[in-house]
């Protein structure tokens, strides 16, 4: 999850990189979508597995390489406001595992809004899921092959090949949703000016 910190101070370490938003008029939608789905698969991207057990983190050039919904597509007050429930509902609990986390109702409810404004099929959700859970397991997988060492002897070439092309394809079955979005944004935008 993406912590939220409503209080104008947070304290933190030298391993928190903490965030502002540029466009300062959508926050909460912006803090709503850092918590969806489709930011947690942005962050099995392009986040680092540096510090053992196959530990995910995502430190400052790897957080502005991230793809976020936009948040102005949640123009429509409604539609916005079903958004922002959505998260609140789902703000109350604490986080699960991922492979739980995945399947609670309110966390499905949340991506629902989302994926609803973005007009994705069942079939584009569904590999949204299947593409975070891929990516989880095939990092975890990796720190079990791991010794304290370093990578084992025993790896082979094939697997790491095998597993750069599992990262790829899950990016590949996903390109879809944030492709020409920026520009048909645009072209609303300028539709309506």
């Amino acid at each position: 999850w993406s912590p939220i910190n409503v209080t104008p101070s947070l304290f933190a370490g030298d391993v928190v990189f903490v965030g502002v938003w540029q466009d300062r008029t959508n926050v909460s939608v912006s803090n709503a979508l850092a918590n969806t789905t489709l930011a947690i698969l942005a962050s099995e991207i392009y986040g680092r597995v540096n510090l053992g057990d196959g530990l995910l983190t995502t430190y400052g050039p790897e957080i502005v390489r991230l793809d976020f919904v936009n948040p102005s597509i949640f123009q429509n007050k409604e539609q916005s406001q079903k958004l922002l429930n959505a998260f609140d509902a789902m703000a109350r609990r604490e986080v699960k595992p991922i492979f739980d986390e995945i399947n609670q109702s309110d966390r499905l409810a949340l991506d629902a809004v989302v994926f609803d404004a973005l007009g994705l099929t069942q079939g584009e959700r569904d590999a949204v899921y299947e593409a975070v859970i891929g990516l989880v397991e095939a990092r975890l997988n990796k720190a079990k092959s791991l010794d304290g060492q370093g990578r084992t002897s025993a790896e082979p070439q094939q697997k790491k090949i095998d597993e750069r092309k599992k990262r790829v394809k899950a990016v590949e079955n996903i390109t879809g949703i944030w492709l020409g979005l920026p520009v048909e944004q645009a072209e609303r935008e300028g539709e309506h000016a």
